[in-house]
């Protein structure tokens, strides 16, 4: 048993060296005889210390481990189709800029056309 204001990484720590070192231990102590890693936590009379249930729970993987591929291939579709998106953006933009700038070249053509025809 170990106080909860203990640091989890201790008790973590303090758990693998303990699993890993059970021969040497029995050697000293018949107490350790009985020592593994698979038990039932349920029943258990008191709670366990979170870093022994990061230890129990190393091997198990989290959601992002298990659905690590899925992900990546979440993320580089969602890249291309963003990448996509941006060019299609950008290319409207600049044929919006080249129409407006004809536009206006027109409109000055226009406007200096007239300006000319009155100076006459």
């Amino acid at each position: 048993m170990t106080n909860s204001l203990l640091d989890d990484n201790i008790v973590f720590d303090l758990s693998a060296y303990l699993f890993q070192h059970n021969l040497d231990l029995m050697r000293h102590d018949i107490m350790y005889q009985s020592m593994n890693e698979s038990f039932d936590v349920s029943s258990l009379l008191y709670p366990l210390h979170r870093g022994k249930v990061a230890y129990i729970s190393r091997d198990n993987s989290s959601f992002i481990e298990r659905n690590s591929e899925l992900l990546a291939l979440g993320v580089t579709l969602f890249t291309i189709f963003y990448g996509a998106f941006q060019t299609i953006k950008s290319r409207i933009e600049r044929k919006e800029k080249v129409r407006i700038d004809r536009y206006f070249l027109e409109f000055l053509d226009i406007r200096s056309k007239t300006v000319s025809v009155k100076e006459k």
